[in-house]
């Protein structure tokens, strides 16, 4: 949810199709923001079908697509956040993407070949991340910024597990002075996977 100033510019939500992410813009003076929400599955489970890759695989074979569900979202997202950039948006990728920094599927590095730069990396000035799953021993929710307004945040982090609930999954939070977007306000955005 958003509250405050923000909520003024707010215009929109859009939602995936296949349920993998949601998006909220927020349109000011000069520059548009969109705010991604994305769930990226697991790798495939023989656990039976229904688990969240078979239920994406049925969806995407439905529409003529036999592809992994890991991969196509990727896809998806990289050209949902291209036409971004092409219509001069800033955008917001925060997620629970199963996957390390430096994982083989290499998604950071696609984010960063689009212009984006993960957060927490950048401010913490390493790839070493704490971890944000609570079986886990690394960071695999991430946040991805618009380069153009990296210098817009003055604060992030990672909340402590159960912070504000019961969760597998650490918060991440960042302080986005929007004021250096043109004087809209001042937006804490928080992310927690288990409201996904």
């Amino acid at each position: 949810g958003f509250h405050g100033r923000i909520c003024n510019r707010f215009s929109k939500t859009s939602r995936d199709p296949c349920g993998r992410w949601l998006s909220h813009e927020f349109i000011g003076k000069t520059n548009t923001l969109k705010i991604y929400t994305v769930y990226r599955v697991n790798p495939k489970s023989s656990k039976g079908d229904t688990t969240a890759w078979q239920q994406q695989k049925r969806y995407l074979q439905k529409n003529e697509q036999d592809v992994d569900p890991r991969k196509q979202i990727i896809n998806d997202l990289l050209a949902s956040l291209q036409r971004d950039r092409d219509n001069g948006f800033h955008t917001v990728v925060m997620g629970d993407f199963n996957e390390t920094i430096d994982g083989r599927e290499k998604t950071n590095e696609k984010m960063m070949s689009i212009g984006l730069v993960n957060l927490l990396e950048h401010r913490m000035e390493t790839n070493s991340l704490p971890r944000t799953h609570k079986l886990g021993r690394n960071a695999i929710d991430h946040v991805w910024i618009s380069g153009g307004i990296i210098n817009s945040v003055c604060s992030a982090g990672l909340a402590p597990f159960d912070f504000i609930g019961d969760s597998d999954h650490r918060g991440l939070y960042f302080d986005l002075i929007l004021d250096e977007m043109k004087k809209w306000s001042n937006i804490t955005l928080w992310f927690d996977s288990q409201y996904l």
